[in-house]
């Protein structure tokens, strides 16, 4: 999990049946004394050979909705 403009984001890999990935961002509240998940972000138009590919590019989707937000 990494902060973004004062938003804990995570990325996730998530398995397809064709044995690739895609990607999901997780974008939390700023308040840091809760966990409360401010949106959710699913990209199955694109997948990744590898896991880490399809969590590093969650991350930019989180990046980019909150960027958009401000």
């Amino acid at each position: 999990m990494s902060i973004y403009k004062g938003h804990p984001i995570y990325g996730v890999g998530v398995p397809t049946p064709e044995y690739q990935w895609y990607s999901r961002g997780l974008v939390f509240d700023s308040d840091l004394s809760q966990t409360i998940e401010m949106k959710r972000i699913e990209c199955t138009s694109r997948t990744f050979k590898t896991r880490k590919q399809a969590e590093k590019y969650g991350v930019e989707l989180c990046k980019e909705w909150i960027d958009k937000q401000l």
